[in-house]
């Protein structure tokens, strides 16, 4: 199996940032490689559902199924993928600061390979886990505005 994790910090309460997690179709706003996501035929954003992702330039869409949700803590998806199954995990964490409402995510991506006899494998799987960063400073600018534009001083 492969795997790669990377954790952002963010100045904002878990709540903030689970805006951004628990709605697909804002995912676009924060990682710069996706297009679109939504659920077919606006079915719930729930344990188990199914998201169409479409990555930005490609005609391709991607089933991902949300495998587990804990609300406001964490959430993974499970995609089948050519080389086996991938397996993505966001995870909240609040902060204890000198005052200061923090929180972290760490978004963690494992890959578990149909054939070991691939010698692109780890080649796909850096490819995939290089935009990991990316999307975690995008979600940490995003969920740091709303929480400064909704937060009450």
């Amino acid at each position: 199996m492969y795997s790669f994790s990377a954790t952002q910090e963010m100045d904002c309460c878990p709540d903030s940032i689970w805006k951004y997690l628990a709605d697909p179709s804002s995912w676009s706003l924060w990682d710069e490689r996706v297009d679109a996501c939504h659920p077919p035929n606006n079915q719930p954003f729930a344990e188990g559902c199914t998201l169409s992702l479409k990555p930005k330039n490609t005609d391709e869409t991607f089933e991902l199924r949300n495998i587990t949700l804990d609300e406001f803590k964490s959430v993974s998806f499970e995609e089948q993928v050519l080389y086996g199954t991938l397996r993505t995990t966001h995870s909240i964490v609040m902060l204890n600061g000198d005052g200061q409402v923090r929180s972290a995510v760490t978004s963690k991506v494992e890959l578990q390979p149909n054939t070991s006899e691939n010698p692109r494998l780890l080649a796909e799987f850096s490819t995939i886990t290089s935009g990991i960063n990316p999307a975690l400073l995008g979600l940490k600018k995003c969920a740091e505005i709303f929480e400064n534009h909704h937060t009450p001083r």
